[in-house]
């Protein structure tokens, strides 16, 4: 509600797990359903705001001891066949939030596409580190391109921390594009009117449109 008073109306953050709030006793609650009710309840509050929720997909924390053995830590990608669908009834509880769903697993590219197209509240956000190349980038832009408008994706997603790594990821995504929508115009699936319009609404357009218009 603080957040709200302040004008914000974007935030990351995890979807609960199930859609089943647990009922709380007086005590002896175990704290996985502390913890999930306390999840509803913080959702509760961001639909009541309307708020656009950027929900990062894809990703696992090392396990424990990960460090040591290796002597790197990081994160690694997870494709979970079951990640997307299972938030389905989250996306209709919530139905006044807009999900943006930013996935680092390359094998639900496709399943973040069907539930926008079934989801109106859901957008196809960028894609996220171990998802970053450009073979994946080309076959989820066809993906994009054959099921959903373009003004129903955004295509960039970016943590980088200095303006250089954010400007040189950017450049590679455009540069990605600009091959692929030159092939669809070669092949006669996109005149280039349409091709520009494609271009300016998954790099621009429709991510300005969205975080411009998210809590009203």
């Amino acid at each position: 509600n603080a957040y709200a008073a302040e004008g914000h109306c974007v935030i990351r953050a995890n979807m609960p797990s199930h859609p089943h709030v647990p009922e709380l006793a007086s005590r002896g609650n175990s704290p996985e359903d502390v913890e999930e009710y306390l999840h509803h309840a913080l959702f509760r509050a961001l639909d009541r705001h309307r708020f656009h929720v950027q929900v990062f997909v894809g990703m696992s924390p090392p396990t424990p001891g990960y460090k040591q053995r290796t002597r790197v830590h990081g994160y690694f990608a997870l494709n979970d066949p079951c990640r997307i669908a299972a938030m389905h009834p989250l996306f209709d509880m919530y139905a006044d939030c807009s999900f943006e769903i930013v996935n680092a697993a390359n094998l639900s590219n496709m399943d973040v596409v069907q539930a926008a197209r079934i989801y109106p509240n859901v957008v196809p956000g960028g894609l996220w580190w171990f998802n970053f190349r450009a073979s994946t980038y080309q076959e989820t832009m066809q993906y994009r391109l054959e099921a959903l408008p373009a003004s129903r994706c955004t295509l960039l997603a970016s943590d980088a921390r200095c303006i250089e790594w954010a400007y040189c990821k950017t450049w590679v995504v455009k540069q990605l594009l600009a091959e692929f929508l030159l092939d669809q115009i070669e092949h006669g699936w996109l005149d280039r009117e349409t091709a520009l319009y494609v271009a300016r609404e998954w790099l621009h357009d429709a991510a300005a449109r969205l975080y411009q218009g998210a809590g009203q």
